[in-house]
């Protein structure tokens, strides 16, 4: 329920097409223009973006181009993942892919592929032409909650070069993170958008449960640590 239905995939004039579902509603992207999101507002469309992706996880496909225009939000507060243009089954063979159409970005780069996806929420390993995985979903669902949050960029630029380079190298601002978010929300999003894959949290269903607070225990802070490095809990999925 959390991805737009494809009803069909038709031919005419020797041009295929996809029928899809009409969804009504806006764009996180236009709802962003008016200011960050409330934390629970937030947190209930977070969660149901991580659902839509954990079902197209299962059937083994990776979107590749998750970002705020790529999800609405319908009037009775739906929330729908679009275009799937760039999605791809997961162990993808370099060397027989059709890199030329992409609707975003399509960049040549080296024997290892080429660049496909927006360059804000791409991930490193997306940015430098990389194969990818269901971890570039994560690193950008990353991306996405944390401009729904803030209001920002996770990693803003002023060209494509300059933003690839901030995801390759840069880390997000995180105090324009609100302290009225919770401390696991602070760690799912460090979590989600660390640069070294093996870092990285693992699976969208894992970081929808963190986001619920399934991992959080009572455990005291460690002697000498701060409020503000280390979470009141800790992840057991990190």
């Amino acid at each position: 329920p959390n991805i737009a239905a494809i009803y069909g995939v038709e031919e005419s004039d020797g041009r295929s097409f996809l029928v899809m579902e009409l969804v009504p509603g806006e764009t996180l992207a236009e709802r962003v223009k008016r200011g960050a999101i409330p934390v629970d507002e937030a947190l209930g469309i977070a969660t149901q973006i991580t659902n839509g992706l954990d079902a197209a996880h299962e059937k083994a496909v990776t979107h590749r181009d998750l970002k705020l225009a790529n999800i609405k939000v319908t009037p009775e507060g739906v929330v729908k993942i679009l275009d799937f243009g760039l999605a791809k089954a997961y162990a993808p063979d370099p060397a027989n892919a059709d890199f030329s159409n992409s609707p975003t970005l399509s960049m040549a780069a080296t024997n290892a592929g080429v660049i496909l996806g927006t360059a804000a929420y791409m991930s490193p390993e997306q940015a430098r032409g990389k194969e990818v995985d269901r971890r570039t979903d994560i690193f950008a669902f990353g991306a996405v909650l944390y401009e729904m949050l803030t209001g920002q960029r996770a990693f803003p630029g002023e060209d494509i070069t300059d933003t690839l380079a901030a995801v390759v190298k840069l880390d997000p601002k995180w105090d324009a993170i609100g302290a009225d978010v919770p401390s696991r929300v602070r760690q799912v999003l460090r979590v989600c958008l660390q640069k070294d894959l093996r870092q990285r949290a693992q699976a969208i269903g894992d970081v929808r449960l963190a986001l619920e607070g399934a991992f959080e225990t009572a455990a005291p802070l460690t002697t000498g640590a701060t409020p503000s490095s280390t979470p009141r809990g800790r992840l057991a999925w990190m």
